[in-house]
């Protein structure tokens, strides 16, 4: 009876029917008599992006961006389709009271970014629940957001609607698709309720596959160890999209495989975008789907003669030097030949596999993606709309100056008596910061500001926007504290050194945001005459 009634629900959430497709008779065989695919579609998929819309920070290749994710999908086959995981509308922290007006608008432009580029599903995580169910409920009312998950519900009305799972036609490829999380992460979010997802999938799995799904695609926001434990569990799954992906100070881990589950990710903050590429015959699969493993592994091999040269010449550079090891460098310079003739064969030729298979793909939108011009013109309408919003924002109280405690006063107060620092300072790119924010129209982004400026949200500083004047770029203050004592007494006691590594590499040099940051070579880059640059 359960499984009827789940059934039922899932003939009225379909949008296509589940009748087969017209197929054109058998799969096409080449000259040799190899099998060929007759039937092939594309799932883009992202994973954890948090709320990110386009790159932020100094990074040495910035990764990202909505523009560059349009160009990506739009460059794919007809038959091709977008999903994601999980966690797409807001950062997993939360928002605070000042940012939240900003992060609605941000989300609001992420649910209609994904419908102009198809999006056909999207799973219910404990992040897209920040503003609580009512807020995706407005989101599907201003458009067919297609939320899914198979354990997480909503109550009392209060919720968006929410399949438990539904068949897409993707070209003529019918993919079915459901939703998972963990319940726990989703634990008192006023309108929705969530039940344990292993019997909930088994339920929806096995009715995707009555209907005729020929290829059943699980979105599941949790561990990669939960991802394996529910492959195990429900081995009827073909492909499990997982998030949160790798963090952004490593690349995306390629697929692995459990049974017949291919479990992939995208990594994070939307830098890379995933695309499965699903092969068929003109018959409904009975077995499992081959991994096309392409030269993922060729290039892994490839990689690792790389590191082992690398080393050795290491090595033979630092023995060079000593007459005793002259044996020594002659053997590990034969090796490192050997090694070199070994990378400079040419790689064997790759071919994908002679039955179904699927291809796990993970893209870097970075700089050689070229920017899509219709989601480019979403952004700048986005930041625009920032500046009527934000430049009041924030709470004067917080930045009141503390009794006897010095207060901001601006980088340019220290010309005075520091003209040579000062003419150094200007050199740098820390005098340039605002100068970033300007020329890509985030001046107003307040989750960019506080890393561009002097004392923003501090006592003695300024809290809203529109009274950065002379508080612009990171000057003096942001290492050495605020100076408006020193400026009255010039004594050298009344300012000290307050910045540590620690307060750079916690507060605005993140990896995400500046991932070759060394603090050492970084100091001796924005300091000059008249600063000790000790190691401490």
């Amino acid at each position: 009876m359960l499984l009827l009634r789940y059934l039922a629900v899932l003939t009225v959430v379909t949008t296509t029917a589940h009748c087969r497709n017209a197929e054109s008779g058998p799969s096409a065989r080449g000259n040799g008599g190899g099998w060929a695919p007759a039937r092939v579609a594309e799932v883009y998929f992202t994973t954890e992006v948090a709320g990110y819309i386009e790159p932020c920070g100094c990074t040495t290749k910035p990764l990202g961006g909505l523009p560059r994710l349009a160009t990506v999908i739009r460059r794919g086959i007809e038959a091709r389709t977008l999903v994601d995981a999980g966690h797409l509308l807001f950062p997993p922290k939360g928002v605070d009271d000042v940012t939240r007006e900003q992060h609605l608008l941000k989300a609001g432009l992420l649910a209609r970014a994904y419908r102009r580029l198809g999006v056909t599903a999207m799973n219910v995580a404990a992040a897209d629940l920040t503003e609580g169910a009512s807020l995706l409920k407005r989101l599907q009312h201003q458009g067919a957001t297609p939320f899914v998950s198979a354990n997480v519900r909503p109550v009392g009305g209060h919720g968006p609607e929410v399949a438990r799972s539904f068949i897409r036609n993707v070209g003529a490829i019918k993919i079915g698709i459901t939703g998972v999380t963990t319940p726990e992460s989703v634990s008192g979010v006023e309108g929705m309720t969530a039940i344990e997802y292993a019997p909930a999938v088994t339920v929806e799995t096995r009715a995707l596959r009555d209907s005729g799904a020929d290829v059943i695609v699980v979105l599941a926001h949790m561990s990669e160890l939960a991802a394996r434990e529910l492959a195990e569990i429900v081995p009827d799954i073909d492909i499990v999209l997982r998030a949160p992906g790798t963090s952004v100070e490593s690349a995306p881990k390629p697929p692995i495989q459990v049974g017949r589950t291919v479990i992939a990710e995208a990594g994070s903050q939307g830098q890379h975008v995933g695309r499965v590429t699903i092969a068929l015959g003109s018959e409904r699969p009975t077995g499992p789907l081959v991994l096309d493993d392409g030269d993922r592994t060729i290039r892994r091999k490839r990689a690792l003669l790389k590191r082992k040269i690398r080393a050795f010449r290491t090595e033979v550079q630092a023995w060079q030097s000593d007459p005793a090891k002259a044996a020594a460098v002659r053997a590990k310079k034969s090796i490192i030949a050997r090694l070199e003739a070994r990378l400079a064969e040419p790689a064997p030729p790759t071919r994908p596999p002679d039955k179904p298979y699927l291809r796990v793909d993970q893209i870097p939108l970075d700089d050689e993606v070229p920017a899509d011009p219709d989601l480019s013109a979403a952004l700048k309408s986005y930041y625009s709309r920032l500046r009527a919003m934000n430049a009041d924002k924030g709470d004067p109280t917080r930045c009141r100056p503390v009794e006897g405690q010095p207060t901001y006063v601006g980088t340019k107060a220290c010309v005075e008596c520091h003209a040579e620092a000062y003419a150094f300072w200007k050199k740098t790119k820390h005098a340039l910061a605002w100068e970033t924010l300007e020329a890509g129209s985030k001046q107003y982004d307040l989750t960019c500001v506080g890393c561009h400026v002097v004392g923003y949200q501090k006592p003695g500083g300024f809290c809203r926007i529109k009274d950065v004047s002379g508080f612009e770029d990171v000057g003096c203050e942001n290492c050495h504290g605020p100076g408006s004592k020193h400026i009255t007494d010039g004594d050298p006691s009344s300012i000290v050194l307050q910045a540590t590594v620690g307060t750079c590499a916690n507060e605005c040099h993140v990896p995400e945001h500046s991932d070759a940051f060394d603090f050492p070579k970084y100091l001796r880059m924005v300091t000059g005459p008249g600063h000790a640059l000790d190691k401490d």
